[in-house]
């Protein structure tokens, strides 16, 4: 009943204010001056207060918010703090204690060990069978790299510097001494199956025809098994009388360049770094007239995956040279316009196929050259105007998206079947004709030209003056026109090229209308015509570069088998124990 009576009063006491005219943030402000202060206090629950304390009080109370002890050296628990300190974000609160006190730290996945600068070791580590790249890739695989630490090497030794924390340091000395052991005893490398999954290419052929004639796009799997098992491509394991050899991995500039893009946008991720131009790593250097047994190739389409058996240094070379070859490619978007234009209004054009034009302010070149892209606009606004007065005609406007270094095929055609007899059997012979333009682009010149390597076939049966097919010997007759060539067109240019005459069979009329319907007078309203009409055909292509897409982010997907992806911090912590047991033993 208090509550009740208590509420009344409120009420009045707010009626009373309203109206004598109190403005309402007035009246207002005490409770929300007292909502504020709540939400202060509440927002002030996680911190930590320190008055010139000992740093490892915080650091203590810190391991307990990141839920993994926190190892101090004596050197550094002998600094102080003071202030608060907000515990929501330990891990930021690590890092910026120690970017502000001159500490050092690195977490080897069961503990935080946190060191004072000064203590930061250097250390050169002499690698005389393992390749550097191989160690760099086996740190990061087992998630011991970091990546304000990393090793170095001039590429010209065998050996590496590198520089942190003490037990950092001591760790990638470990595996380093572990992998170069792995690496001195060729002979006896474990089995190994790993998958490699691939991002960029696909492990399958592709397979199409292109009039009737089978093509082949090999896989990565298909290349791999040529390479590496004596040219067969059939994923037969090689013959142990001709082992596979351990070598070096030799990338050009481009590939380097498009696999340091790669690896900078996945955040110093996947690839590894690659050895210098032109010098090669000694270490990497292969033993001679030693067997390595045989390696096994099998392409797994589901998840467009290798599946890679052999010994653990063939495996680990086979995805040295997967990363190599599985970068990204640039999308190309083809646009393709097929035109038919009177002969009388080319010439009108300006055209003069010695390989100049003029139109306007602007110059276009056929054949030898290219349009810009103001000019390719201004040219099929020229040829729509003259489509309208049925002067020319766009054939066909097909568009095909593809990659660089693969072939777009367009191909329209039509077929017919001959019989051929023979002294006692009689078989069919296909017969095509139509329009076919097979393009492969492909990037030079820094990205700044698309070169395009083009095979035109254009053929159709040839027609009488009363638009009759022409026949031999009971056999329609037809004319083909090949064009096959490269060409070279900076970015946002388009390509030309034809010009040859095609006669086509043009009729029309007209008339007065219901008066030329009137039968036998008719005839005196109607007009109509006949008449053959040279056409020139030519083929515009425009090549269109594509925003680079997002990349890949994530943890590495090229795991050996038997490895699950229980967390990075199980991997870390295996690591680390199985090199303290190695360093132990040895």
């Amino acid at each position: 009943m208090s509550k009740v009576v208590q509420f009344l009063k409120i009420c009045c006491a707010w009626w009373l204010l309203a109206a004598v005219g109190v403005p309402a943030a007035a009246w207002a402000g005490p409770f929300r001056s007292e909502q504020k202060s709540n939400e202060i206090a509440s927002s002030s629950i996680n911190e930590y207060v320190a008055n010139k304390s000992s740093i490892r009080q915080l650091l203590s109370t810190l391991a307990g918010e990141i839920h993994k002890p926190i190892i101090v050296s004596e050197l550094a628990g002998r600094k102080q703090v003071s202030g608060k300190f907000d515990m929501d974000k330990p891990l930021q609160l690590l890092e910026n204690l120690a970017a502000k006190t001159a500490l050092i730290w690195y977490n080897d996945g069961s503990a935080i060990y946190v060191y004072d600068v000064n203590e930061m070791q250097s250390q050169m580590v002499q690698l005389r069978h393992a390749p550097f790249d191989r160690l760099v890739a086996f740190l990061k695989s087992t998630m011991l790299y970091d990546q304000r630490f990393p090793p170095r090497t001039n590429g010209s030794s065998g050996g590496f510097y590198i520089s942190g924390p003490p037990v950092y340091v001591g760790l990638v000395t470990a595996a380093a001494k572990y992998l170069d052991s792995t690496f001195s005893d060729t002979t006896t490398g474990k089995n190994e199956i790993r998958v490699i999954k691939l991002k960029n290419s696909f492990v399958t052929d592709r397979n199409y025809s292109q009039r009737d004639a089978p093509v082949t796009i090999p896989g990565v799997a298909t290349v791999l098994n040529q390479l590496l098992n004596g040219g067969n491509g059939n994923g037969a394991p090689r013959d142990s009388r001709n082992p596979v050899p351990l070598a070096t991995i030799t990338i050009d500039r481009d590939t380097r360049s498009a696999l340091t893009a790669a690896n900078a946008a996945e955040g110093g991720g996947n690839f590894p770094p690659l050895p210098p131009l032109p010098q090669q790593n000694k270490s990497s250097q292969p033993a001679e007239n030693v067997s390595y047994g045989t390696i096994n190739i099998v392409a797994y389409p589901d998840t467009n995956s290798l599946l890679i058996q052999g010994a653990s240094q063939q495996v680990s070379y086979v995805q040295d040279l997967v990363t190599a070859i599985d970068i990204a490619k640039q999308q190309i978007q083809l646009s393709l316009w097929i035109l038919d234009i009177d002969k009388d209004e080319v010439n009108q054009l300006g055209l003069n196929w010695s390989g100049s034009a003029r139109m306007g302010n602007g110059g276009i070149a056929f054949n030898s050259s290219s349009l810009s892209a103001t000019n390719s606009t201004q040219f099929l606004a020229e040829v729509s105007a003259l489509a309208k007065r049925q002067e020319a005609q766009i054939v066909a406007h097909p568009e095909i998206l593809t990659q660089e270094n693969i072939p777009a095929l367009f191909d329209n055609n039509s077929s017919f079947y001959v019989q051929v007899k023979g002294e006692r059997t009689a078989t069919l012979e296909k017969i095509t004709y139509g329009t076919l333009i097979s393009v492969l682009p492909r990037l030079s010149s820094g990205s700044k030209e698309i070169e395009m390597i083009l095979d035109i076939q254009d053929g159709g049966p040839t027609t009488t003056d009363d638009n009759q097919i022409t026949q031999v010997a009971e056999l329609p007759l037809v004319n083909n026109t090949q064009i096959s060539t490269e060409a070279r067109v900076p970015k946002g240019s388009s390509l030309l090229v034809g010009g040859y005459s095609r006669d086509q069979r043009v009729s029309g009329g007209w008339g007065i209308p219901l008066l030329r319907d009137i039968p036998f007078l008719g005839r005196l309203f109607d007009y109509r015509y006949k008449h053959n009409k040279q056409f020139v055909r030519m083929f515009l292509i425009q090549p269109k570069l594509l925003p680079q897409g997002a990349v890949w982010e994530g943890v590495d997907e090229n795991t050996s088998l038997g490895q699950t992806s229980l967390g990075t911090n199980i991997t870390l912590k295996a690591t680390v124990a199985m090199l303290h047991n190695y360093m132990a033993q040895h």
